[in-house]
């Protein structure tokens, strides 16, 4: 009698049926290639192939890179503490917003920044969420009115009706006023988030215009006689050094390691010796063996000096 396997024992092969196709299409945005993987049991490069390959032909899908991005996200050490705060639907604006927000940065960020990027994400969330409170208080305030009214247009109104609605319209504005402000703050707090982040379009603009500079402008600092000072001493210290530099290894042969004499080329300068001519030195050198070392020590010596 064989053991039945039971789901999940062992991976599923050959390719994709239409129902792991429809599945990774719908909850590729809130679950990683991992749990989608064990849950088709399939194995975790076919995941991530199908998902390429479905991104790439859907027009306006998400590019290749964002896709990488967002599902980088599921690795991080914070993302289940992000799946139990916010649903489903949540979710899959959290990733859209964090995959452009790396995106935006060129993906160069820091833990740091990464941390902000989070939080930025979850004000946003958290706005999208105050909002959806203050469009169904305006509902609930309309039907609200809307019954006030018609009780109030009656001539056998019930008072204790009308104190009743109103205590309830009362009740609604105070909830509407308080998620006006409360979206307020939020708004300040995603605003300092953004400056934080330098992804504001004022801060963008500021860095490429920092970056536009041109040669009459280092021609305008140049003309401050502090600058000129600075910018000349660190030429003649450059000059002196490479002036050095020239003297201890590129004016004459060089012993390597390996005992090879060769003459280093630093730049066009250095190349003074046609082949020919530097063969027979190396020859000579060659025969003078320790008399050449002690010479050439002397050598260094002086220009040292």
């Amino acid at each position: 009698m064989t053991k039945k396997k039971t789901r999940g024992s062992i991976n599923r092969r050959g390719p994709l049926s239409h129902d792991d196709k429809a599945y990774i299409l719908e909850h590729f945005t809130e679950r990683s290639v991992e749990q989608i993987a064990k849950q088709l049991m399939r194995g975790n490069a076919s995941i991530k192939k199908y998902i390429a390959q479905m991104q790439h032909s859907q027009p306006g899908g998400i590019a290749s890179k964002d896709i990488d991005v967002a599902y980088d996200l599921t690795s991080r050490e914070f993302w289940p503490s992000i799946q139990r705060q916010f649903t489903q639907e949540e979710l899959k604006l959290f990733r859209a917003d964090w995959a452009k927000t790396i995106k935006q940065f060129g993906g160069d960020v820091t833990h740091t920044e990464e941390k902000q990027i989070v939080q930025s994400c979850s004000l946003t969330i958290m706005m999208y969420r105050c909002m959806e409170e203050i469009h169904k208080s305006s509902i609930q305030l309309s039907r609200f009115e809307k019954l006030y009214n018609q009780e109030l247009d009656r001539e056998d109104r019930d008072k204790d009706l009308l104190m009743q609605i109103d205590n309830q319209l009362a009740s609604v504005r105070a909830a509407s006023t308080s998620l006006t402000n409360q979206y307020d703050k939020l708004l300040g707090d995603q605003d300092k988030m953004n400056k934080s982040l330098k992804s504001t379009r004022d801060q963008r603009i500021d860095k490429l215009q920092q970056d536009k500079t041109t040669f009459f402008d280092w021609l305008r600092q140049l003309a401050d006689p502090e600058n000129l000072i600075v910018e000349s001493k660190e030429i003649e210290i450059r000059r002196v050094a490479a002036w050095r530099a020239y003297l201890m290894t590129g004016a004459q042969l060089h012993r390597y390691e390996d005992g090879h004499l060769d003459q280093p080329i630093l730049n066009a300068e250095t190349v003074e010796l046609v082949p020919a001519e530097a063969d027979a030195e190396r020859r000579a050198i060659e025969i003078a063996g320790p008399n050449y070392n002690k010479d050439l020590k002397g050598e260094e010596d002086v220009n040292d000096e």
